[in-house]
């Protein structure tokens, strides 16, 4: 029953940065050549990365760098 709440939960995280991308795509402010599928599963991957970087006590600034080197996919 919790997994199926996680998987839940991510599922919508995934739907939410898709819907977020595709604006983006809308509003020029990223290339409509991009899979905005693909693109949302990789920001809901990173997520659960942090997430799980958070948990084993990695630093702020490890942190840090591996969102922006995530973003940096988006450019």
């Amino acid at each position: 029953e919790v997994q199926a709440i996680v998987d839940d939960f991510f599922a919508e995280t995934t739907k939410a940065f898709r819907r977020c991308l595709q604006k983006a795509v809308a509003e020029k402010q990223l290339t409509p050549a991009m899979d905005s599928m693909e693109i949302a599963a990789y920001l809901t991957n990173t997520f659960r990365t942090i997430l799980m970087l958070t948990r084993s006590g990695e630093t702020k600034r490890s942190i840090q760098q591996h969102v922006k080197v995530a973003l940096s996919a988006l450019k």
